[in-house]
């Protein structure tokens, strides 16, 4: 089926990238070519998405091997999805079955196409050589006989011994105790004194009941101390400012701040850093941002509506769903940006010129005035455009498939490899555009 996904498979495309790693001997020569040189999702005839496998958590050149391995692939498509929570980045795999024909803009992918040059196999083993017999020993010398005794000569005397014999033990001796002499007087007992009388020992009193053992002293359970609680984040310079109608001019740093449902309404922010800040719901209704930065920044379902948003840094910023109607965008960086369902009606898009790989698909973009503004690989599908006006804009590889154009006009404008696949263009104008 199309795009299915499902755990078994993965487990069994990772045992599978395991195996190949382990036990492939003969290896192809590939080469991996973007289609057409450009960057995008793959697509087969009639840009569709075509039969294809995902697989999560792999790196690009685990996904190259895979497709490697199964010889009825022939395309990948690798993509790095950030998380919208910010800090993990998604690794998806996907191995295509149908030839590609082209690319489509699509945030974060690449597609790769597959082309085998050769194999290389490898060497056969050695032949195994012919065992050489163990060489024979040398042979024994023959045995000599000892010569024969001469007659001429005296048999050999015995070799006289070194030490003398012992000589024989001695019998012992008996023993005899010595006599004593008699005593000149007799022997006569000491007398001995009568010893004393003892009184009688007293009578024992009757036996008493033993007493019953004591109970084991108690004592008051002794309080265990506080469990350590977890320390706070490090406190930002200038958190205390954070009410409406506030002045940030002497503290411009709300870095990674935790800004949640903040009040900020008519607040002087200019050149303010909001990196990594989290802003989610917050209202920043008539604040002044000129210059801010958000810089990978959480703006979802915010309230900025009526904000000059001259140079300001939207890079890899998430706002999906936050209304930024009648907010005046001048050469603003929305490179990276999720926009995704967001509110822009009556905006000013006007000098904008690193406007790279945004998603700004289902975005609400009735009555936009776009002059001079420069989009690349830009995700507009399900937009809505109706009665906005662009002139002398370029849109370079992007998407506006089933976007909705109705009483546009469009006058001096490029459309360069876009696809406006189900635009609907009722009573649009196009005066000098080059589709």
């Amino acid at each position: 089926s199309e795009g299915m996904y499902s755990s078994g498979f993965q487990q069994i495309m990772h045992l599978l990238l395991f195996a190949v790693q382990l036990c492939s001997a003969q290896k192809a020569i590939l080469r991996w070519d973007l289609p057409a040189g450009r960057i995008g999702g793959c697509r087969s005839v009639g840009n569709n998405w075509g039969n294809f496998q995902e697989v999560w958590d792999v790196t690009l050149k685990a996904c190259e091997d895979l497709c490697a391995f199964v010889p009825h692939c022939v395309a990948i498509e690798y993509t790095t999805l950030p998380s919208s929570a910010g800090g993990a980045v998604y690794q998806r795999c996907e191995l295509h079955w149908v030839k590609i024909t082209h690319v489509l803009p699509v945030p974060g992918a690449t597609c790769y196409k597959k082309t085998v040059l050769g194999m290389i196999y490898p060497p056969p083993p050695p032949s195994p050589l012919p065992l050489r017999p163990p060489p024979s020993p040398p042979p024994l010398p023959p045995l000599v006989p000892p010569p024969p005794a001469s007659p001429l000569l005296p048999p050999p005397s015995p070799i006289p011994s070194p030490l003398p014999a012992a000589p024989p033990l001695l019998p012992p001796l008996p023993f005899k105790p010595p006599t004593l002499p008699p005593l000149p007087f007799p022997l006569s007992p000491v007398p001995q004194p009568p010893s004393p009388m003892l009184p009688p020992c007293p009578p024992l009193p009757p036996s008493m009941p033993s007493p019953a053992p004591l109970p084991p002293p108690s004592y008051p359970p002794v309080p265990l101390p506080p469990a350590t609680p977890p320390l706070p984040p490090p406190p930002n310079p200038c958190i205390d400012l954070v009410y409406p109608f506030s002045d940030f001019t002497t503290c411009p740093n709300l870095r990674n701040a935790q800004l949640q449902h903040a009040k900020l309404m008519n607040s002087n922010m200019a050149v303010v850093d909001f990196a990594g800040a989290n802003l989610s719901m917050a209202d920043l209704t008539g604040a002044v941002l000129t210059g801010a930065s958000f810089h990978g920044s959480i703006l979802d379902f915010a309230t900025i509506p009526g904000v000059s948003m001259v140079n300001v840094n939207f890079t890899g910023a998430s706002a999906m769903g936050t209304h930024f109607s009648g907010s005046h965008f001048e050469s603003s960086v929305l490179t990276n940006a999720d926009f995704k369902s967001a509110d822009l009606s009556d905006v000013q898009l006007m000098n904008l010129r690193e406007t790279n790989h945004a998603n700004l698909s289902g975005a609400t973009l009735d009555r936009v005035n776009v002059m001079q503004a420069t989009f690349s690989s830009v995700d507009f599908s399900r937009c809505k455009f109706r009665e906005s006006t662009f002139i002398d804009a370029k849109f370079e590889s992007c998407g506006l498939d089933y976007a909705d154009l109705t009483g546009a006009k469009i006058e001096n404008t490029q459309f360069i490899e876009s696809y406006l696949i189900g635009v609907n263009a009722a009573q649009a104008e196009f005066l000098s555009t080059d589709l």
